[in-house]
């Protein structure tokens, strides 16, 4: 099974076109039954309200994860509502 990652330096409420269309791609692999879902080196504390915000104002889909790399931690946290 094939699976899609975008990578975006940082995700937040009110950002511009780059980052509604990569929200829109990842819905369209969704639909297509592929897996697309966002990583992000950025960290930030709150990101699970800004994900959950994204959601609600329906630009992020609801399948779409956004997998966060905390490279201090070495490890990866997993976002999803």
């Amino acid at each position: 099974m094939k699976k899609i990652f975008m990578m975006v330096h940082e995700l937040d409420v009110n950002k511009g076109g780059m980052t509604s269309s990569m929200f829109n791609r990842s819905k369209e692999f969704y639909d297509a039954d592929i897996p697309a879902d966002i990583v992000t080196f950025d960290y930030k504390g709150n990101y699970d309200e800004i994900i959950k915000a994204l959601k609600k104002q329906g630009k992020m889909d609801r399948r779409t994860k956004c997998i966060m790399y905390l490279s201090i931690l070495n490890k990866f946290q997993i976002i999803t509502f």
